[in-house]
């Protein structure tokens, strides 16, 4: 039979899903860093054809990454500066990021990789 799931178990794991939802992802880099995703965010988003409902809704992810947190890191020439976004922008950018191909830009590629393995650290 069925192991029995008591009404504090369910609101636990309710607890649990919700906390994973609202979890930050942290990434630290450096000024050069910084900008170095802006350019690979900015190209990317001039060159964009949507054509289905989730390339939207990542790109509106992307934007608000870029327009509300990324910018404000730019000019604010830190050295060292941790960008704070939540999971679906983390999963956004993990996505825009693994579908990118930069082997042109090899600073930025290097970059790329770098902020791919501090996202998959954080979410595995």
């Amino acid at each position: 039979m069925g192991q029995l799931i008591t009404r504090q178990d369910y609101s636990r794991s309710k607890l649990m899903e919700i906390a994973l939802v609202m979890k930050k992802v942290k990434i630290k880099l450096t000024s050069s860093q910084v900008e170095a995703l802006g350019r690979i965010m900015s190209n990317y988003m001039a060159n964009i054809e949507i054509r289905r409902l989730d390339e939207k809704a990542i790109f509106f992810l992307l934007y608000s990454i870029f327009e509300g947190k990324l910018r404000k890191k730019i000019l604010s020439l830190q050295p060292e500066m941790t960008l704070s976004i939540d999971i679906s922008q983390a999963w956004s950018l993990f996505e825009l990021l693994q579908e990118m191909d930069l082997d042109s830009w090899p600073y930025e590629n290097s970059v790329k990789e770098l902020i791919i393995r501090q996202i998959d650290k954080q979410t595995a």
